[in-house]
């Protein structure tokens, strides 16, 4: 693993080797371009997560139209800033895929709550609501991504069906 000043034409100008390269920028450091043997060339940032001490590394994106260096090393300086306070990118996009669903919520419902704790008929009601008006609608959204719109066009949607 090398050190250079990065710019776009030393990026374009690192050849392929027999395996991966990682060349890693002197001028803002953990931020660096990672060839491949086949030659694809991707935007890297290393980082040391303070809270537990480990060292994570983020692929930020593939060299070409789509992420320029200059684009590249603006996320990256932002990644990096973000850090420095404490942050951790690739743990909330980790807490971000794991997330629950509002489906993984009522399971947890059923089970925990209205199964032991009530009458078999509302158990019968709650889950037939469940199935039959919210889950078809929101089942796969994550619980934190619901917003107030979508309550509410479930609830006109029970009012135009109720009519």
């Amino acid at each position: 693993m090398s050190k250079i000043r990065l710019t776009k034409q030393k990026v374009e100008g690192i050849k392929p080797a027999d395996r991966d390269i990682v060349v890693w920028d002197e001028a803002l450091p953990g931020f660096g371009v990672r060839v491949k043997k086949t030659g694809v060339r991707s935007y890297i940032v290393q980082y040391r997560n303070r809270r537990t001490g480990h060292s994570q590394r983020m692929t930020l994106g593939q060299h070409g139209p789509r992420l320029t260096f200059h684009q590249a090393r603006i996320q990256a300086r932002l990644i990096l800033a973000d850090v420095t306070r404490g942050g951790d990118p690739i743990g909330d996009r980790r807490d971000a895929r794991q997330a629950p669903t509002m489906q993984d919520l009522a399971n947890d419902y059923l089970e925990r709550h209205a199964v032991p704790k009530k009458r078999p008929n509302s158990v019968r009601n709650d889950r037939a609501m469940l199935d039959n008006i919210i889950l078809p609608k929101l089942g796969r959204k994550k619980v934190e991504a619901v917003t107030h719109r979508d309550i509410e066009s479930i609830h006109v949607a029970m009012i135009g069906s109720c009519s």
